[in-house]
């Protein structure tokens, strides 16, 4: 999963430091408790990143450098607390390209 997320070009098996390193990144990037375990909750965010990201066109996808992509990859529009949370801090959400 972290391959189809462009977080590495590593295909083998093995959870050595470096595929440590490279999920501490993704932990960071989403948001999410930074300690390298692989838990159901990472597994199901990088399953919905997956989703998000072959779900839209090439050109629809924002530069990793931007506040959009940023945003785009955490917000779980079901998490009302979260979507509240960021309102308040004056972000302004918007709807994901289909």
């Amino acid at each position: 999963m972290l391959k189809k997320l462009q977080y590495t070009t590593k295909t083998d098996d093995l959870f050595d430091q470096y595929t440590g390193a490279v999920l501490l990144a993704f932990q960071k990037d989403y948001g999410l408790l930074q300690d390298a375990v692989y838990t159901t909750e990472v597994g199901n965010v990088m399953e919905k990143a997956i989703a998000f990201k072959e779900n839209m066109k090439i050109d629809q996808i924002p530069k990793k450098s931007s506040n959009m992509y940023r945003l785009a990859k955490f917000i779980d529009t079901t998490n009302i607390d979260l979507i509240e949370e960021l309102r308040n801090e004056g972000y302004i959400l918007i709807e994901t390209p289909e």
